[in-house]
């Protein structure tokens, strides 16, 4: 029976790749190669390597397998244990006698792991604890070791973290005095990213996961990642390179760092099925994309997107016209997985109401999100929005059609949609018209039109429910602080 687990993907990659990115600077030979072991997910061989070295790089290193184990394998079973361990490490760094900027270092890494490990497995009460012991040591530690540079990104982090905390969540850091600022988090990664050193490269790490899931600067993400795959080629970048490059709407670049990854046996991202899926839909390549999705599903022991990878197998029928395999993938569905995270909610909405997808809305939201756009554009030729009998079909064909325009750049036509969007759906409980609020706000930013972009961020907020509520509150919040420190 498959047990609930908390966090979506955003969350989990964020943090899979600030541990692994942490864990270069450590600078001994037999550290570096057990980083690198992490890095692969091989952490039965880091371990062994770990035993045999001192206190506190062995506490870190060893919290770092722990944590990434469970990130990747989402087992609850493991939790218990692994909690075990993190006491007994916090204990093993008391009792280190001498103090070193390294030592409070590891302790704010240590308790923002598990501040971040609770809140995945759905204890938001520890969760909330642990960061604000974590918030705590990294700022002694920047008190009393000021040019100490690891703990510029682990304050960053901490910013980037408690600045982007959804409203409805805002009141827990007013109760636990915590104060986050993404224009602080992004200043501290900008700084060290420009070092020739390891911390360089993993504030680039860190600042490429907040260009791509807070600022969406796909674009520069994606060159930073790819930049820092020729130097680091493990599992845990390759991946990282995959979903950012899927998210950039370069679904042919993610299929390739993903076939990558699926070349070098043993796999140890089953998440990874889920990307290849994902890539192979936007590609049409329905029977394919069914496939990995199953095979995701197989492979995956965790509940987070296995509703939708359920659903979206039964898409990828549909779009076959099997009908018959559909509906049973539909069936499956609607009492599989989770419905924590945001693709799991859509999968459900949709579920609830008619799972049934129009094939032309379909093909154009795939090959848009995919990059294939000249096969979106005949799409948008070939029909117009007055021919979908549905409301919401018709809603979504304007929204989409906005989506594409946006991707080729053709701003003006794309604001002229959104607007259109944002009139025609009202406050229906669909993403359509936040997101619209959203993108409007970005390029109304990009044009110094500071006010009307002000004003569309604030909508964007103002929807009281709707699938992607959460990263487009966080999105919209972000954009929010920008405009008003500048």
């Amino acid at each position: 029976m498959r047990k609930h687990v908390k966090a979506g993907l955003p969350a989990c990659l964020f943090l899979l790749l600030f541990y692994i990115g942490k864990a270069q600077s450590v600078a001994l030979p037999p550290a570096q190669q057990a980083f690198q072991l992490i890095l692969d997910l091989r952490t039965d061989e880091a371990r062994r390597l770990i035993e045999k070295m001192p206190p506190p790089r062995s506490i870190y290193l060893a919290s770092l397998a722990d944590m990434l184990e469970m990130f990747v394998r989402e087992d609850p079973g493991l939790f218990s244990g692994y909690e075990n361990n993190f006491e007994k490490r916090l204990d093993e760094l008391s009792r280190l006698n001498v103090p070193s900027a390294e030592k409070m270092y590891t302790l704010a890494e240590l308790r923002l792991q598990w501040a971040f490990i609770n809140l995945k497995f759905g204890n938001e009460l520890q969760a909330a604890w642990q960061l604000r012991q974590s918030y705590l040591a990294a700022q002694s530690c920047r008190q009393k070791y000021p040019h100490y540079e690891p703990i510029r990104k682990t304050w960053g982090v901490l910013n980037l973290t408690l600045g982007s905390v959804p409203e409805k969540y805002q009141w827990v850091l007013r109760m636990l005095n915590l104060n986050g600022s993404v224009e602080t988090g992004l200043r501290e990664l900008n700084r060290t990213s420009r070092a020739s050193d390891n911390y360089g490269t993993e504030a680039l790490i860190l600042l490429s996961l907040a260009q791509s899931y807070l600022l969406q600067q796909n674009e520069m993400a994606l060159a930073n990642m790819e930049t820092l795959i020729k130097t680091h080629p493990q599992q845990a970048v390759y991946f990282m390179a995959a979903a950012i490059a899927l998210k950039s709407s370069q679904g042919k670049k993610a299929l390739a760092y993903v076939d990558s990854l699926l070349s070098k046996p043993p796999l140890q991202i089953p998440y990874t099925w889920y990307i290849r899926a994902e890539a192979l839909l936007s590609a049409g390549r329905y029977e394919e994309a069914a496939t990995a999705y199953q095979q995701f599903i197989q492979s995956y022991p965790g509940e987070n997107f296995v509703k939708d990878a359920w659903y979206k197998t039964g898409v990828c029928y549909a779009l076959m016209n099997d009908n018959q395999q559909a509906e049973t993938c539909f069936f499956r569905a609607r009492s599989a997985g989770d419905k924590r995270t945001e693709a799991d909610r859509y999968a459900d909405s949709q579920l609830s109401e008619s799972p049934w997808p129009h094939p032309v809305i379909s093909r154009l939201r795939f090959a848009t999100d995919g990059g294939y756009y000249a096969e979106a554009l005949s799409i948008v030729q070939q029909h117009a929005s007055d021919s979908f009998p549905s409301g919401k079909d018709s809603v979504e064909f304007i929204y989409r059609t906005a989506r594409l325009f946006h991707q080729l750049n053709q701003t003006d036509t794309c604001l002229y949609l959104y607007k259109k969007t944002i009139e025609r759906a009202g406050y229906k409980p669909w993403y359509f018209a936040p997101n619209a609020c959203l993108q409007t706000g970005y390029i109304l930013q990009q044009r110094g039109q500071v006010r009307e972009a002000e004003m569309y961020f604030r909508k964007a907020l103002s929807y009281p429910r709707h699938p992607y509520k959460n990263s487009i509150d966080s999105k919209a919040k972000s954009a929010l602080t920008q405009l008003t420190t500048k």
